[in-house]
């Protein structure tokens, strides 16, 4: 059997559709306040389009994916439009999932400082 380009396209759109439902789940539970901002419609978009540009990051990894789009739906949508974060992410030096963990763990960290500073 010959699966032609068209068809796989259509598998890989119905298995992405399918993982983005899995992951509006696990977001809602995961970051129910940061998640809460948007309704199920908007999440599923901020999803995909997140998804996306993952893949164009080269990110492989479920938890690589996990992570970049759990960004979005903290800080911003678009939050890799910012230059220095975009440069970053585009530099080849390290693989893509790699440098998505380390946005996190600085993320997370500043994160963490700035709720001491409120207390």
């Amino acid at each position: 059997m010959i699966i032609r380009q068209q068809q796989e396209a259509v598998f890989q759109s119905a298995a992405d559709a399918r993982y983005h439902l899995l992951l509006r789940e696990h977001y809602r539970k995961a970051i129910p306040e940061q998640a809460g901002k948007y309704d199920d419609t908007a999440l599923l978009s901020v999803i995909a389009e997140t998804h996306q540009r993952a893949r164009r990051y080269g990110l492989q990894t479920a938890d690589g994916m996990c992570r970049f789009i759990g960004l979005a739906i903290i800080i911003d949508p678009r939050f890799d439009d910012e230059a220095s974060t975009a440069a970053f992410l585009a530099a080849p030096e390290l693989d893509p999932d790699v440098k998505v963990g380390m946005l996190c763990d600085v993320i997370s960290a500043k994160l963490r400082k700035a709720g001491e500073g409120r207390s």
